[in-house]
């Protein structure tokens, strides 16, 4: 069995995002040449960054296979637009001899768990009338997902009330995105081609992002549903979007295992407050604190008030563990790295490493499992978080040198360890061991 890793929110694929230092993978090191996958062939996913969670998992159906992408005419004509999207027919596809006797394991980080647990119920329901099936996925890895959805949303212009983006006449400001490149150094004859929107069954090219006009024409027009309706990411992430996509998706399937990798950067402190701990990733303070503050009791009656303050700068902890709607499930089995010695060091030998049950929900802090027990993970820290991206400024321009030292400053101070470049605080070999250890553990599904 092959993993198929799918970036979530904003991600990339291969060869996707470029800097004057080379290519950023997404997935750093769990796609580095070093690291011991256990035998499993790793296979990159490109996915829409901003695109539905329907349209997703068309999109990874069809670069699974090497087809052209089929949305589905009933979806194509509820929401309104292009019934075929991206055509993936005209080179070979991840994985060819995709089936129920080649089924594969999925790797989701973020918003790519929840694309996953959608495209194994289309398959389930044969969505595409190819003869497909639930037994096509042999496990779900969720990294950091927002299964229930995530109060951040609502930070960044979703209503509380409906889940609905509220803000779409600010969206053509991603056109400065060229602007940055600039900044970065890059080429003029590579700027504007950082990542692949797909977005074109919208009527909305690559090249409108290179041009504010142009976008914004394009976002006032007919394509401006595609902004405040429901067949967006923004709202399927949502805690609305999730209630919605976990409804359509139902019970989970009983012969895959499951797996929710867990990550949190905040801690508890008097009076029962949560704040953001001194190992948030100073990009996501601002959405950690907001989260910190936030109550979902009132929309989520029964919800533990705490678990959902506490996040990881993007999705809030209650979030991560499993689904709460759609079907009633048993806890999550926690994989807690008792290897009988008092350690956190998975021992393949004991069955608190092991996904044990098929049909079942396990979980796993994410630092533990790469043996980091003394340091919090954010979100980003299980991918591209280690990015460089600093120091092409440094090199185009010296008088940029100054205020990088200063925001580097600025991070040590925060409890932050400036590596390589970037401000990550994981170690190289702690994600590396991260990955080798994941891998082992879908290795060893029967």
């Amino acid at each position: 069995a092959a993993v198929v890793l799918v970036p979530g929110l904003m991600g990339w694929g291969p060869e996707e995002m470029e800097t004057p230092h080379g290519q950023v993978p997404y997935w750093d090191t769990g796609v580095a040449e070093d690291t011991d996958s256990c035998g499993l062939p790793l296979l990159q996913a490109s996915v829409g960054p901003v695109s539905s969670q329907h349209d997703r998992a068309c999109e990874l159906f069809a670069q699974m296979l090497g087809l052209r992408t089929d949305f589905g005419a009933e979806h194509s004509a509820e929401f309104g637009h292009d019934r075929w999207g991206s055509d993936f027919s005209g080179r070979p596809g991840l994985w060819p001899d995709w089936g129920p006797d080649s089924p594969c394991h999925f790797v989701g980080h973020s918003a790519g768990g929840n694309t996953i647990r959608l495209l194994q119920h289309l398959l389930a329901t044969d969505f595409w009338g190819r003869g497909t099936s639930a037994a096509w996925v042999k496990s779900v890895t969720c990294i950091a997902s927002p299964l229930n959805g995530s109060t951040a949303t609502y930070l960044y212009g979703s209503s509380r009330d409906t889940g609905l983006f509220q803000w779409p006449s600010l969206v053509p400001l991603v056109s400065c995105v060229e602007l940055i490149e600039t900044l970065q150094g890059v080429p003029s004859e590579r700027r504007g081609r950082l990542r692949h929107w797909r977005l074109e069954h919208w009527g909305v090219e690559n090249e409108d992002f290179r041009s504010y006009s142009r976008l914004n024409a394009k976002l006032r027009g007919p394509s401006r549903v595609f902004l405040t309706g429901k067949d967006n990411l923004s709202y399927d992430i949502s805690l609305e979007g999730a209630l919605e996509l976990n409804g359509r998706i139902g019970a989970d399937q009983p012969d895959c295992h499951y797996l929710s990798v867990l990550t949190c950067c905040t801690s508890s402190a008097l009076g029962g407050f949560v704040r953001p701990s001194g190992h948030c990733g100073a990009f996501l303070l601002l959405p950690c604190a907001f989260m910190c503050a936030e109550r979902v009791d009132h929309r989520l009656p029964g919800a533990d008030v705490a678990d959902w303050r506490h996040n990881d700068g993007l999705v809030p902890l209650g979030s991560q563990r499993m689904p709460f709607f759609g079907a009633k499930r048993p806890a999550p089995i926690q994989l807690d790295g008792d290897d009988g010695a008092g350690g956190d060091t998975p021992d393949s030998s004991s069955s608190s490493w092991r996904l044990s049950e098929a049909g079942r929900w396990h979980c796993v802090w994410a630092n533990r499992l790469a043996g980091d027990s003394g340091t919090d993970w954010d979100h980003n820290d299980p991918v591209f978080g280690r990015s460089l991206i600093w120091e092409p400024p440094r090199q185009r321009w010296s008088f940029t040198a100054a205020l990088l030292d200063g925001a580097a400053a600025a991070a040590r101070w925060l409890g932050l360890r400036r590596e390589g470049g970037s401000f990550a605080k994981v170690a190289r070999d702690k994600q590396k061991t991260f990955y080798e250890r994941l891998y082992r553990l879908l290795a060893e599904i029967p």
